[in-house]
């Protein structure tokens, strides 16, 4: 930013003063110039104004490892290690995320945002982080491993061994990290920003700032190292006949997991490493009043202390059979399931039986750590599997090749296998008394997949003229199909009911990944507009009963599928003995099909609805005929009308493109 003029970030700086000193700003006087949410408002425009650049991320990866094979008779062992030292800093937000945050004049509001932000009588929402955590991430791994495959006869092969893996938890360098934890939480130091914290043992952070909370942890990870995952594996290969024409396969193995590290920037960002500010309305121009300013911390997430380390197993039969020259068919049935896999929880959700009342008032005094709001929790306990059948047919003949493949398969979990950065409406716990209620189709979930090659040599016409042979002969076409069901998608419900302070679920979750109840069984809209995919007609919060779950489950309606054909033809010509010269005429989307992006599909329904506390039986009350403790509810008045199930993108028209190559 900047233009012509390089020193314009640090003149807007020096205009406007941040609350925190620079002093304990990570880039100091080199913050950027102020975030302004939602930007400058009318007159100007909406779009956000802040800088991601620069932004430090840089990774260092030492690996030692060695191999070692030795044939011995019908064995072939093989024994390895691998170690590795690792290292990782990264900035948690984004660079100018720890100057000054506005989001809107809050008073003198001239109504044009360009003017607002000239005159110095406006005052604007804020807050402010005290600086821009700097993660220095550090990581071990050792693994060792055993195998052996042994030719047991001439059409039998049996492959064994195991791997030893020691995947040490990551630590900050600085120790700068503290995780929160609900068993440590003190009711007796209230909001204390630091109440309920696992600290690196040593430390004391908490008390430099003057908080009382804090309990040392295990160690420096402030997490178990786990020293017992030993993977084994075993795989078989047996031709019956010994003739070559017929296979058949199995194995199964473990395989463990080390999670995204991302977990750990979370934990930088903890209380006591960034502190904020707010307070009543400030202009551009002068710090604000340091005694109308609340600075304060509070616990914002935590990771599971235990050595839980995700893992999966792996298994495989496969039949393969010659059925006629250069033709195979090949039929495999694959699993898997994991274990162990990361969810995300509220480590402060409301219990089950406060969630009407929390529902209601919204207050905190509800929640088992009455004195903090919702709280990101990181536990490695959610399950995943499965279960495919796949069929594979292969054929080469005089000019042709073509290979075709179908799967049949469901993938399960209850929670988002896709994701493991962070709690969005997918990977959030809805419920933490019955986990069993996410349980369904993962968003990976494509029932039904095909996929075609074709490729045709035609004749080279070497008895016609020259003439024919070049413009009829030897060219090449080829094709590729893919035809996919869409992907398992979950339509979600916000918490908005206009009378609730805590939302209608009443669980004090910070993400939209409440359920809606379900009418009909068919998610998809027919007839109408074509880029309506869902029915809204299928789902309703009518007579939705407040502090309860929706029954709409995970994963039951199927996104846009793919149906999509590729077309090419070639041609080879020879200019001289050393230059050849190719033709090439290739078609993307060969039939122009229209292919919807399901991730560019809004699934929340919800705009928002009206609470009832008490029957009303005035037919012009939208609480008419409503039992209490139940919401008012119509798609058409309010729900999300111009956005719920319509899809906003697809993967483009058919391009065609044509090229001339030389080769020489």
């Amino acid at each position: 930013m900047g233009g012509t003029n390089p020193g314009l970030v640090d003149q807007i700086n020096a205009a406007q003063q941040p609350f925190f000193p620079y002093s304990q700003k990570f880039d100091g006087t080199k913050i950027g110039y102020p975030v302004f949410w939602g930007g400058l408002g009318n007159g100007a425009n909406s779009d956000n104004l802040w800088t991601q650049g620069p932004w430090h991320n840089n990774e260092e990866l030492y690996i030692l490892k060695d191999d070692f094979s030795k044939v011995t008779g019908a064995h072939t062992f093989k024994v390895g290690f691998l170690a590795s030292n690792n290292k990782k800093n990264e900035l948690v937000n984004c660079s100018s995320c720890e100057a000054p945050n506005y989001w809107g004049a809050q008073s003198n509001d001239t109504g044009n945002g360009t003017f607002n932000a000239l005159w110095n009588q406006v005052l604007w929402g804020w807050g402010e982080l005290q600086t821009n955590p700097f993660t220095l991430t550090r990581w071990h791994d050792y693994e060792f491993y055993f195998g052996d495959t042994w030719k047991v006869r001439r059409n039998l092969t049996l492959e064994y061994g195991a791997r030893w893996s020691f995947l040490r938890n990551p630590f900050s360098a600085k120790d700068q990290i503290a995780s929160f934890q609900p068993n440590l939480y003190d009711p007796a130091l209230g909001g204390d920003a630091c109440n309920g914290m696992l600290v690196v043992p040593g430390t004391d952070f908490c008390q430099q700032h003057g908080f009382l909370g804090g309990t040392a942890g295990q160690n420096r990870s402030l997490k178990d190292n786990n020293n017992h995952m030993i993977a084994p594996r075993i795989g078989i290969a047996w031709d019956p006949r010994g003739d070559g024409k017929m296979a058949f396969r199995a194995g199964v193995g473990e395989f463990y997991q080390r999670e995204r590290l991302s977990n750990y920037l979370y934990l930088a960002s903890n209380t006591p490493f960034s502190l904020s500010a707010s307070g009543p309305g400030r202009s551009l121009e002068i710090a604000p009043d340091a005694s109308q300013v609340s600075v304060a911390g509070s616990p914002s997430f935590g990771l599971d202390p235990s050595n839980h380390m995700p893992n999966t197993w792996q298994w495989n039969a496969t039949f393969e059979r010659e059925i006629a020259r250069d033709t195979k068919l090949e039929l495999a049935y694959v699993g898997n399931r994991g274990i162990n896999v990361l969810r995300y929880t509220d480590a402060n959700a409301v219990p089950l039986d406060q969630r009407l009342d929390y529902a209601i008032d919204g207050s905190p005094s509800h929640r088992p750590a009455s004195s903090f709001g919702f709280i990101n929790y990181g536990k490695w306990n959610a399950k995943s599997n499965y279960h495919a059948l796949q069929a594979l047919f292969r054929s080469r003949l005089k000019s042709l090749d073509a290979q075709f493949a179908y799967t049949w398969s469901k993938s399960l979990a209850d929670t988002d296998i896709t994701n493991s950065g962070g709690a969005n409406a997918t990977s959030l716990l809805l419920d933490q008394s019955n986990a069993r209620h996410d349980y369904g189709p993962t968003e990976i979930n494509r029932p039904h997949v095909f996929t075609a090659n074709l490729v045709y040599n035609s004749p080279s016409l070497k008895g016609q003229n020259a003439v024919v042979r070049t413009a009829l002969g030897g060219w090449e076409l080829a094709s590729i199909l893919n035809y996919t069901s869409g992907p398992s998608w979950t339509v979600n419900t916000n918490n908005n009911a206009a009378g609730l302070l805590g939302g209608i679920t009443g669980t004090g979750t910070t993400q939209n990944n409440n359920r809606p109840n379900r009418l009909l069984q068919d998610c998809r809209a027919h007839g109408g507009s074509k880029d309506q995919w869902w029915n809204p007609d299928a789902f309703t919060l009518d007579n939705y009963q407040i502090g309860t779950l929706g029954n709409s489950s995970v994963g039951s309606c199927l996104g846009p599928g793919l149906a999509n054909t590729d077309f090419s033809i070639y041609k080879n010509f020879k200019a001289t003995e050393r230059v050849t010269l190719q033709f090439r005429f290739e078609f993307f989307n060969l039939f122009n099909k229209a292919q919807f992006r399901p991730d560019q599909i809004d699934t929340n329904i919800n705009n928002s609805a009206v609470a009832c506390f008490a029957t009303s039986n005035d037919p012009a009350d939208p609480c008419f005929n409503h039992a209490p403790n139940t919401l008012s509810w119509s798609f058409g008045a309010n729900g999300n009308v111009n956005n719920f199930g319509i899809v906003r993108g697809d993967k483009g028209p058919r391009e065609i493109q044509y090229a001339l190559k030389i080769n020489f």
